[in-house]
């Protein structure tokens, strides 16, 4: 079902190293991951500054035991904060080249988001403003919170979203590593380390809620190459007005088919990201799992539409499916006809037999709205079966009629 097509559609398309993951100036939006992660973060950082001073027992066994490490890996250590300061290095450079304003954007503030914050938390643990020494190297006794550390940590992930995924994971590892040598060079203690890297993920986060972070979204040229090397040729290509969570949807002509629904499932895409495949694992527990992967979401849903479209329910044609050699994966379907709009002109028995097919198959869907139905030349079908499993799950089967009865009440 699935097809590899050379063309990387959820990048710019120009040659050259895929640092930046979005288009410059691509959309942004306000995510519930970035808030989340600045209330978890902020409610660590007040733990670990309440644990950090006195020290614990704990904390200095672990001192301890770094003390006894020789001294002549110090050079390993120190190896590895320089490589923290060229990454950091390599991003303002690659920024400041690509012209990327609103990644310097981002980092700007959240430099001084970090520094506001980490000089407060420094100030009401240790009761004195720190030196510049003490911010910049932990000075001769190690500095709780290392506000150098904190300053990288916020550049990184302030960066992070605007990254290709490979290296958002790298710029996390070296983030990580270094943390650890800043301690092994008694830079700062475990638990200051530890806090450091809170506050610079706090700052990032604070930037993003505040000023949305970046959803690395697709090159539109780019999905019509690929489309056109799995054999539709489109034009016309345009994103679709109603975008959903995980996924960019756009709509197109093509010269054979007529209109034409394309859903990309992209690498770079934040919203793919673990929380979200965390949820459905959640919430579909106990039944079939979810799909998990990209070129799985795509073959799971363009497998049940064609069973579905088999069996006598109004569905939209599957017409390619195509996974990218860059990981981005693409499903085309006929025309997705017009959404349903709340009001009396909702078809509700249309509704309740397109429900009603479904579970005599044995599948459920486990989110229906009304963005799930549309009207296509005076017929409804059911749009979006990117959430339907196989089960035989009575339970299940009533939260998809409990949703059945709020869409046809609007």
């Amino acid at each position: 079902m699935s097809e590899q097509v050379a063309q990387p559609i959820w990048r710019p398309l120009a040659d050259g190293l895929p640092f930046f993951a979005a288009l410059s100036n691509g959309k942004r939006k306000r995510s519930v991951s970035d808030l989340l992660t600045l209330l978890v973060t902020l409610l660590l950082a007040g733990l670990f500054a309440g644990l950090s001073v006195p020290t614990s027992g704990f904390e200095q066994a672990l001192v301890n035991l770094i003390g006894a490490i020789p001294s002549f890996l110090d050079v390993l250590w120190r190896l590895g904060v320089a490589c923290l300061l060229l990454w950091v290095v390599v991003i303002l450079v690659s920024s400041t080249v690509r012209v990327r304003v609103e990644v310097l954007v981002d980092i700007a503030a959240a430099l001084v988001v970090a520094v506001g914050v980490a000089l407060a938390f420094s100030r009401q643990i240790n009761g004195v403003w720190p030196s510049f020494s003490q911010a910049a190297s932990g000075g001769s006794a190690g500095s709780v919170p290392l506000i150098s550390l904190a300053c990288a940590v916020a550049v990184s992930s302030a960066a992070s979203p605007h990254l290709s995924l490979p290296f958002r994971h790298f710029g996390r590892w070296v983030v990580l590593a270094a943390m650890l040598c800043v301690v092994l060079l008694e830079s700062s203690t475990p638990f200051g380390a530890l806090l450091s890297l809170l506050l610079g993920v706090a700052a990032a986060a604070a930037v993003h809620l505040g000023l949305g972070s970046s959803m690395g979204g697709p090159n539109l040229t780019g999905v019509g190459v690929a489309l056109a090397q799995l054999g539709l040729p489109v034009d016309h290509l345009v994103e679709a007005p109603r975008q959903s969570s995980g996924v960019f949807l756009a709509d197109a002509m093509s010269p054979t088919r007529g209109a034409v629904h394309i859903k990309v499932y992209g690498r770079d895409a934040r919203d793919t990201q673990l929380l979200s495949r965390l949820w459905r694992a959640i919430w579909y527990r106990g039944a079939t799992r979810p799909a998990m992967t990209r070129e799985q979401q795509v073959e799971h849903e363009g497998f049940v539409t064609m069973l579905a479209a088999s069996r006598g329910i109004a569905v939209p044609q599957v017409l390619v499916a195509g996974m990218t050699d860059s990981g981005d994966a693409l499903l085309a379907v006929a025309q997705r006809g017009i959404p349903l709009e709340p009001g009396p002109t909702v078809a509700v028995e249309k509704i309740w037999q397109i429900v009603r097919s479904l579970h005599q198959i044995d599948l459920v869907h486990g989110a229906l709205n009304l963005d799930s139905f549309a009207v296509v030349d005076q017929e409804f079908l059911l749009t979006d079966l990117s959430t339907v499993t196989s089960t035989t799950s009575r339970d299940q089967q009533l939260t998809d009629l409990a949703q059945t009865m709020v869409v046809t009440a609007i």
